[in-house]
C-alpha cells in the first residue's frame, strides 16, 4: 500500500492504553497526539463522568463526534478514541474515511488491571456486574473491525507504539520516525 494515512485512530476497550500510546505513537511520528475524552472534557467544560450523569450518554455521543468531525481537517494526528466511539457505524464509515483505525487489543484482565476502580469512567461503572463480560465481547467484536489489530496486553506504552509502527511501517512517512 502506498496511500498514507492523515491521522491513525487508536480504537478499544477502556483500559487498553489508548491514550499512552496515542503519545508514545506522536512522538515517534512528529505527529500530535488528540484524546477525544479530553477534548470532549475541553469543549463540554466539565468532566466525561458529569456529562453522564447530568446530561446522561446521548449527550456525551453527540460531543464526542463533534470532536471527531473538528479533525477532519487535521493531518499528521494521532487520536485516541474514546471506547465508545467505534460502536456506532457512523463513526467506524468516518474514521475509514479520514485514517486508519488501529485496534489495540487488550484483555479484560489487562484492562481492569490498568482501570482500576473505574473512578471517572461511567460506562466502566455502569456495566460491572453479570454483564461485564458480555459488554466486553461485545465490544472486541466491534474492535475486530479496525483496519489492523495490534496486541497491547505486553509492554509498556512505546513498545506498543513501535509495534504499531512496525505494522504500518508501508503506510508512513519515513520523516520523524
Amino acid at each position: 500500500m502506498t496511500d498514507r494515512p492523515a491521522r491513525i485512530f487508536l480504537v478499544g476497550f477502556m483500559g487498553a492504553g489508548k491514550s499512552s500510546v496515542a503519545i508514545a505513537l506522536a512522538q515517534r511520528l512528529g505527529w500530535e497526539a488528540i484524546d477525544t475524552d479530553s477534548s470532549v472534557e475541553v469543549q463540554e467544560g466539565c468532566s466525561i463522568e458529569q456529562i453522564f450523569r447530568e446530561r446522561g450518554e446521548g449527550s456525551f455521543r453527540r460531543a464526542e463526534w463533534e470532536v471527531l468531525i473538528a479533525l477532519a481537517h487535521q493531518e499528521g494526528r494521532v487520536i485516541a478514541t474514546g471506547g465508545g466511539v467505534f460502536a456506532c457505524a457512523d463513526h467506524r464509515r468516518w474514521i475509514r474515511a479520514h485514517g486508519v483505525s488501529v485496534w489495540l487489543d487488550s484483555s479484560l484482565a489487562a484492562c481492569a488491571t490498568r482501570v482500576g476502580t473505574g473512578a471517572g469512567r461511567p460506562r466502566w461503572q455502569a456495566a460491572r456486574g453479570v454483564g461485564f463480560r458480555a459488554f466486553f465481547e461485545k465490544r472486541r467484536a466491534i474492535y475486530a473491525l479496525a483496519d489492523y489489530r495490534i496486541g497491547a496486553d505486553r509492554g509498556s506504552p512505546e513498545e506498543v507504539a513501535d509495534r504499531v509502527l512496525h505494522r504500518l511501517a508501508d503506510r508512513l512517512p519515513t520523516e520523524g520516525r
